[in-house]
């Protein structure tokens, strides 16, 4: 009992080092590139007027996009800009409404994340 005690407190304590590890690397080199150590997104920087059109606070996810929002947006090196549909339920969606019933074979995938998983710079189609 004792030795299986001390298995599950290494583990829990070698992902806290190794994550932990990754993300003082990760803050380190946003500071020596001149982002600051704090790794404030770009896109959800607070004090940005467009940033509280399109996103609002969440109490368990940090942001969320906001409901029944059109806007137009592009990556800052991207060329095209695309049409960005939130649907009522602040989701993003094709054609500014995500439809509840779904088609025969039709699979959804519900995720959370952050731009890596989606982007609020790109199409739909391109997520």
């Amino acid at each position: 009992m004792e030795r299986a005690r001390f298995i599950i407190l290494y583990n829990i304590v070698a992902v806290l080092v190794f994550f932990g590890s990754m993300e003082i690397a990760t803050r380190c080199q946003s500071w020596l590139l001149g982002n600051g150590f704090g790794l404030s997104l770009h896109e959800v920087d607070p004090s940005d007027k467009k940033i509280e059109e399109i996103y609002k606070w969440h109490p368990f996810v940090g942001f969320v996009w906001c409901p029944n929002k059109t806007f137009i947006g592009s990556h800052p090196n991207q060329k095209e800009r695309s049409a960005i549909f939130i649907d009522q339920h602040g989701f993003p969606a094709r054609d500014n409404e995500l439809k509840l019933a779904k088609e025969n074979g039709e699979i959804r995938i519900a995720t959370i994340g952050a731009s890596t998983t989606a982007n609020v710079w790109l199409a739909y189609d391109q997520n």
